[in-house]
């Protein structure tokens, strides 16, 4: 999956291309590639895999992507990652640009929301 990413002012967008991964919360962006347009470590958190816990680097950056000719942009959480080579977009950044999986067709589309509850004025 193509997309881009920025820092929350929107200085500098860089081109990525990485694997949409619904079972990671947070996206996880190459260190050097968030340090270089600007995105900020803002907190530490621990984070669990398979086999260990590991403390990271989280900030928040803006993500751009087009999804059926049209621009989304949402701002979400990053992991600062440490091998060059991983790009995910994680569930997080996937709520914020509004989007959901469409197994069936592999690609991304926009959500459709179910509301639980409202109220008329």
């Amino acid at each position: 999956m193509k997309f881009q990413i920025a820092s929350i002012d929107k200085k500098k967008f860089v081109d990525v291309e990485g694997y949409v991964d619904t079972g990671a919360v947070y996206s996880i962006i190459p260190a050097d590639l968030l340090e270089r347009i600007g995105v900020k470590r803002r907190r530490r958190v621990v984070v669990k895999g398979i086999c260990c816990k590991k403390e990271v680097w989280i900030g928040d950056a803006l993500f751009r992507i087009i999804v059926d000719g049209e621009i989304l942009e949402g701002v979400s959480s990053v992991i600062f990652g440490d091998d060059p080579e991983l790009v995910l977009l994680g569930s997080h950044a996937l709520e914020a640009l509004g989007l959901e999986v469409d197994v069936t067709n592999k690609k991304l589309k926009k959500a459709s929301y179910m509301i639980m509850y409202y109220s008329l004025l």
